[in-house]
C-alpha cells in the first residue's frame, strides 16, 4: 500500500506543483497547466502502468497495443478530469462533493472484483474530502485552489484507469 500510494503521489506532483504555483502567483497559463497534468499522467502510466488498453471497440485493442497511443490518450484523460475538477471547484466549492462521491463509486467497483489496494486508497481520498466537505458545507467559504482541484481530479482519473488496468472484466 506504501509504495503504492507513493507512486500515485509521486506522479501527481507536476499536476498539483503548478495548479499550486498558480494559487500562489496566478501565471501559470490553462495551457501551461493542461501540460503539467498531462506529465502527471504520463508518469501514472509509467510508474503506476495506469494505461487503458480498451475501450470495448476492437480497434481500440490494436492502437492502444502500441504503447505511446495507450500513454497518450491516457494521459489526456487524467488532464481532462483534473480540468474537471477544477471548473467545478469553481462552482461555490462544489468539488469536495463530487470527488466523495466518484472516488466511492470506484470503492464500489474496486470491491466487487475484491481489488482491496484500490478501496483502501478510494475510500481515503473520499473521506478526507467528506471532512473537507462537511467543513464546507453548506456555504462554500472556502475552495480547494486550482493545486487541490488538479490534485484530487487527477487522483480520479489515474484511480479510474487503474480499476480498468487492474481489473480487465
Amino acid at each position: 500500500f506504501r509504495s503504492f500510494g507513493l507512486l500515485l503521489l509521486m506522479s501527481a506532483v507536476p499536476a498539483f506543483g503548478f495548479g499550486f504555483i498558480e494559487d500562489i502567483t496566478k501565471r501559470v497559463s490553462p495551457g501551461q497547466r493542461l501540460f503539467w497534468a498531462m506529465v502527471s499522467g504520463v508518469l501514472a502510466c509509467w510508474l503506476l502502468g495506469a494505461t487503458v488498453s480498451d475501450l470495448g471497440f476492437d480497434w481500440t485493442r490494436t492502437v492502444f497495443a502500441f504503447a505511446p497511443a495507450a500513454y497518450l490518450f491516457s494521459a489526456f484523460a487524467m488532464a481532462g478530469m483534473s480540468n474537471a475538477i477544477n471548473m467545478i471547484d469553481g462552482l461555490n466549492g462544489l468539488a469536495s462533493g463530487v470527488v466523495c462521491i466518484l472516488a466511492s463509486a470506484i470503492a464500489l467497483l474496486a470491491a466487487q472484483y475484491g481489488d482491496v489496494l484500490l478501496v483502501n486508497v478510494c475510500l481515503a481520498l473520499s473521506f478526507s474530502m467528506l471532512g473537507f466537505w462537511l467543513f464546507n458545507f453548506p456555504f462554500g467559504k472556502i475552495f480547494l485552489g486550482d493545486g487541490g482541484a488538479y490534485l484530487m481530479g487527477f487522483l480520479l482519473g489515474a484511480l479510474t484507469i487503474l480499476l480498468k488496468a487492474r481489473i480487465p472484466t
